[in-house]
């Protein structure tokens, strides 16, 4: 379904171009943070300190230029991990990588880590992740990606895309988007009980949240509703040499 299509299954009173955007970037990020994610490996590069903390500090995936926001990260592969309350003062952009890209051997990843043959040493604040023993940091990352609300014909490795649903369509055009099917249902079912909130009308408000809730249980249960597949061929990584597709 197009974003021009979906905008128009959302409540009539809702009449503002602005207030539709509005209530559908609300509801999606009340959505996604509570689906299941599948854990996924992103090859990640950095200079001293970055934050990855779910929309607030985001990552952009090289070449195009999209940002990715993760839920949660379980763990650094290939490092040396430690724990410090040092500041280590301004925030860098994670540079997550495409294994698709067809430049990425020789412009974005290679030469870092001395090779590869360098561990780093990582320390982890929070949400923080530090590595002052070296300026170019590289190494794997295990985590949960949040998806995109909707996606242009050619996809996040290709065209730049954004989390705010608005922006999207200021970029694109709304009927040159694609609604994610999963997604698009649980975000306007949100945008029913939340306009229902708004307009005092509680049971309805309350019928479409346990709705949602419900769906998203469902869900979560069965892997096979989301769109991905957890064997999905990401590339390969060959010793010392980087990654190739």
């Amino acid at each position: 379904m197009t974003l021009t299509k979906y905008l128009t299954l959302i409540p009539t009173k809702i009449t503002t171009t602005a207030d539709k955007y509005a209530y559908i970037q609300e509801a999606y990020e009340t959505v996604v943070k509570k689906l299941r994610l599948d854990p996924s490996v992103h090859p990640l590069r950095f200079t001293n300190h970055i934050k990855l903390d779910n929309f607030n500090f985001k990552g952009q995936i090289v070449v195009s230029e999209s940002e990715i926001a993760f839920k949660q990260f379980n763990g650094l592969i290939q490092v040396d991990d430690l724990e410090t309350d040092q500041d280590f003062g301004t925030i860098d952009t994670p540079l997550i990588g495409n294994l698709d890209s067809v430049d990425y051997d020789y412009t974005d990843f290679d030469e870092v880590n001395e090779y590869h043959n360098t561990v780093p040493i990582v320390y982890q604040i929070g949400t923080s992740i530090v590595c002052n023993h070296m300026d170019d940091t590289f190494f794997l990352i295990n985590a949960y990606a949040y998806p995109y609300f909707c996606t242009t014909a050619d996809g996040q490795y290709v065209d730049k895309h954004y989390y705010n649903v608005s922006t999207m369509n200021t970029t694109y055009g709304a009927a040159n988007l694609t609604v994610d099917p999963v997604i698009g249902v649980l975000t306007l079912m949100m945008i029913y009980s939340k306009y229902y909130e708004d307009q005092g009308i509680i049971n309805l408000k309350d019928v479409y949240h346990k709705y949602t809730m419900d769906l998203i249980n469902m869900v979560n249960q069965w892997n096979n509703t989301k769109g991905n597949d957890n064997l999905d061929y990401m590339g390969q990584l060959d010793v010392c040499d980087g990654f190739s597709g």
